[in-house]
């Protein structure tokens, strides 16, 4: 008798975290997240990138909150930069998929898959923090914004670092 697996209703079918602008220059990660669902629509679903660096925990980053998952696929993209900056390491991801009960505020796990490829950054880094003389700087005219995930144009910007820390508004 042969028996054919069934599918899982719900599958994060493919999750990728690629260094931007270069492997060898990173400023962000560009993050994209497909979701499959092969069943009802899944309300209140939150999308975590946890984030690891050199195996200890960074961050669980918020990628999206209260998503509606409807039948079929979903994708979903976003900018990440690690709150304290790209320090020297072995960055590793995984992504992961929770809903929140609205009666009783209980989280559950739907889902969880690990990002294949980690991002590597050597020498210095880029930092957040730009108080230390040995930090390089994000390349002007850019700055950090107060969403952490994107970046915003500063009209005029100097090509050197400020020497205070980076600006969030």
């Amino acid at each position: 008798m042969n028996e054919v697996a069934a599918e899982a209703p719900l599958e994060i079918t493919t999750a990728q975290v690629n260094p931007m602008p270069a492997a060898d220059d990173v400023q962000f990660a560009a993050v994209s997240v497909t979701v499959t669902n092969r069943d009802a629509p899944i309300d209140g679903v939150r999308v975590l990138l946890n984030v690891q660096r050199d195996g200890e925990a960074v961050e669980d980053f918020v990628l999206a909150s209260s998503v509606t998952l409807q039948p079929g696929e979903t994708v979903i993209e976003q900018r990440y930069i690690p709150l304290e900056g790209w320090t020297p390491g072995e960055w590793t991801f995984a992504v992961t998929l929770e809903s929140q009960n609205p009666q009783t505020s209980a989280e559950a796990t739907l889902a969880t898959v690990p990002v294949e490829a980690p991002i590597t950054v050597a020498g210095k880094g880029w930092r957040a923090n730009r108080n230390s003389p040995a930090t390089p700087c994000l390349s002007a005219p850019f700055r950090r914004c107060s969403s952490r995930d994107s970046f915003a144009v500063t009209p005029g910007a100097p090509d050197s670092c400020p020497s205070t820390t980076l600006p969030t508004s």
